[in-house]
C-alpha cells in the first residue's frame, strides 16, 4: 500500500493535535490562528523565520516537536498579546541550546484551543 507525503504529514500533524475540533476552530468574522510561512525550509543555515497569525488578543505560543511528539524548543511565549500578524526566528536549536540532528520537525502555534502545525524541515 502506497501512501502520500501529504497523507504522512496529515498524520503526524493529527498526532501532536494539530487538528482540532470544528467547534473549537470556528471563527465568527475573524481569521483563524494560523501559521503563514516557514522559510527557508528546509533550515540549512543560521535561523528560518516563522511567520504566523492570531486574530485577536490572547495567550499563544510557538513550539517545536518532532514527528514523534517529543518536545523539542520553545521559539515564543505570549501572555495576553494583542492580535496581529508577528514574525519570529528559530535557530535549529533544541531547548538545552545544542543543534538538533537533521530530520523533519514540526512547528505548532498554539492559540486558545486552537493548534497549527507546519513542518519544518533540518538539513545541515
Amino acid at each position: 500500500m502506497r501512501i502520500s507525503f501529504s497523507a504522512v504529514i496529515a498524520l503526524f500533524a493529527l498526532a501532536l493535535g494539530a487538528l482540532a475540533p470544528a467547534a473549537a476552530t470556528a471563527q465568527v468574522n475573524r481569521p483563524a490562528a494560523r501559521i503563514s510561512e516557514i522559510a527557508p525550509n528546509p533550515l540549512v543555515l543560521g535561523t528560518t523565520r516563522i511567520s504566523f497569525v492570531v486574530p485577536s488578543a490572547g495567550e499563544y505560543n510557538l513550539k517545536i516537536f518532532t514527528v514523534s511528539g517529543s518536545f523539542v524548543a520553545s521559539v515564543l511565549e505570549s501572555e495576553a498579546a494583542g492580535g496581529g500578524e508577528f514574525t519570529t526566528a528559530w535557530d535549529g536549536r533544541a531547548a538545552d541550546g545544542t543543534p538538533v540532528a537533521n530530520g523533519i520537525y514540526f512547528c505548532r502555534l498554539q492559540f486558545g484551543r486552537i493548534i497549527q502545525a507546519m513542518p519544518v524541515v533540518v538539513m545541515r
